[in-house]
């Protein structure tokens, strides 16, 4: 038993195969598919391997497993404590950065509605100040008027005793 790497593009499918006579030819039967690999492969797809490979060598002795072990890191390190913390670090970094940028978009959009609000209420308050300049004059000519009113009622009234 032994693993087999097969370039498809770029990327490496990777199968673990087993040797079997028959009758005089010698051929490789396939007994698993570990899945595949791109040709430089990333923390993550290293990790998803080696998980695999643990699921699919869990069922042989731990001697087949050794010898496929050993070929296999050759190929593909598995990712060590380190490295996994290191991305652990990484993604909760990166997840912490889109957590506050996404607070950072709704504060300001919530920012900017206060602000269209308080413009609104602005204009509601110019036009009401507006209109109270407007009845000041109007009540302020009335009061001219009614001035102008009571001083001929005077006149009116003095003139009639």
């Amino acid at each position: 038993m032994f693993p087999r790497f097969r370039r498809t593009g770029n990327r490496i499918a990777v199968s673990i195969v087993a040797s079997v006579r028959r009758g005089e030819w010698v051929q490789q039967e396939h007994l698993w598919s570990l899945g595949t690999l791109s040709l430089e492969p990333s923390l993550a797809e290293r990790h998803a391997f080696w998980t695999r490979a643990a699921q699919v060598l869990g069922h042989y002795t731990k001697a087949e497993r050794a010898s496929v072990v050993t070929v296999l890191a050759a190929r593909v390190p598995p990712p060590d404590a380190e490295e996994m913390a290191a991305e652990e670090a990484r993604i909760a970094r990166e997840q912490a950065q889109r957590v506050v940028e996404a607070q950072a978009q709704r504060l300001t959009q919530e920012a900017q509605r206060w602000e269209e609000a308080a413009r609104q209420h602005r204009a509601v308050v110019a036009g009401l100040q507006q209109q109270i300049a407007e009845q000041e004059r109007a009540a302020a000519e009335a009061e001219v008027k009614a001035q102008a009113v009571r001083g001929q009622l005077a006149q009116l009234k003095g003139t009639e005793e």
